[in-house]
């Protein structure tokens, strides 16, 4: 453990291996000050897999504010960590466990107070890893669907498409897009009659906007490969329903990504299932992101991190998650 002076924070490097062995890189941040602090380990959403992703910064300078430590690392395949980017969401959950448990063992972290933190796609990732799992004491959501991927993904390329101004008739071709990749996949489809209907839809200026791979780059194969192994129809509630922790769930009041009202639905019905306490909140001004963004045509929605989302995070912390 690095020398620290009592009055700032400090920084620790740490290494640790994944659920298969995999080297994986990280940081923990501790409070100020001496003893053992609860810890926060933050999960990533789709993009943004290091520890230079805004959202993971910002817990680890805001956190030890609050008294907790934050542990952010590096996906797999990603910044200085070892493996092979875009594993699935199961395997990346198992990194998370991994995560909890050498993290616990750390001189200056309270064991029983590890928590995790997941946006986004952490959302689906997050919970995998709490399920079942005694070493996590309470979990924080930021924008996490209650819906399959296969959904999501339909409501946020519809949202895209309008934004871009292209008609109904578009969206519905999109739509109808992805019904049939999911049609081909729960067959077991050749992946030649899903790259078919990819080139057929390249052809559409709207293609973009439905973030699926490109049929046409070198790494044709691998991209689709990848993308008819990916979780579409995965089902958080039975994860949702095993969680017998506090839940902190939030959103955007305007998210272009995630449906909200059907998601925090799957969410109470299967928590309530489980007895699990759940806060959900909305953040006035914040869209996917917990920010005040400078630009809302910008998707990353670039700006300020809301003073609401930091108030809200300080509460829960301190009357939910801290005192027992």
């Amino acid at each position: 453990m690095t020398e620290r002076h009592l009055d700032q924070p400090v920084a620790c490097e740490i290494e640790f291996a994944g659920c298969d062995g995999t080297r994986l890189a990280g940081t923990l941040t501790l409070p100020r000050g001496t003893g053992q602090f609860p810890v926060v380990v933050a999960v990533h959403a789709a993009g943004g897999g290091t520890r230079d992703a805004p959202l993971h910064r910002h817990l680890a300078s805001f956190l030890p504010s609050l008294g907790v430590a934050a542990l952010i690392y590096d996906r797999r395949g990603e910044g200085a960590s070892d493996g092979r980017p875009g594993a699935p969401l199961t395997v990346l959950a198992g990194d998370v466990r991994a995560a909890v448990s050498v993290i616990a063992l750390q001189p200056g972290v309270r064991a029983t107070r590890v928590g995790l933190w997941g946006h986004s796609q952490g959302g689906w990732i997050a919970p995998m890893a709490a399920a079942g799992n005694d070493m996590v004491a309470f979990l924080i959501v930021v924008a996490g669907s209650g819906v399959t991927p296969h959904e999501q993904m339909i409501f946020a390329t519809a949202n895209l498409m309008r934004e871009a101004g292209y008609r109904q008739e578009h969206v519905a071709q999109a739509t109808h897009l992805r019904n049939r990749l999911r049609e081909l996949r729960q067959d077991r489809g050749p992946l030649d009659r899903a790259r078919l209907l990819l080139r057929e839809a390249t052809a559409q200026p709207w293609y973009g906007l439905t973030y699926l791979p490109d049929p046409g780059s070198a790494s044709d194969d691998g991209a689709l490969a990848d993308e008819a192994s990916f979780e579409w129809d995965l089902d958080i509630s039975t994860t949702l329903s095993q969680l017998r922790i506090p839940v902190l769930l939030s959103y955007g009041e305007t998210d272009r990504w995630v449906p909200i009202e059907p998601s925090i639905q799957a969410w109470r019905t299967a928590l309530h299932r489980g007895h699990a306490p759940l806060t959900v909140s909305r953040l006035p001004g914040c869209g996917h992101f917990p920010t005040l963004a400078t630009d809302p045509a910008d998707r990353d929605e670039a700006g300020p991190i809301s003073p609401a989302y930091e108030q809200l995070l300080a509460s829960w912390l301190h009357t939910m998650a801290l005192p027992r």
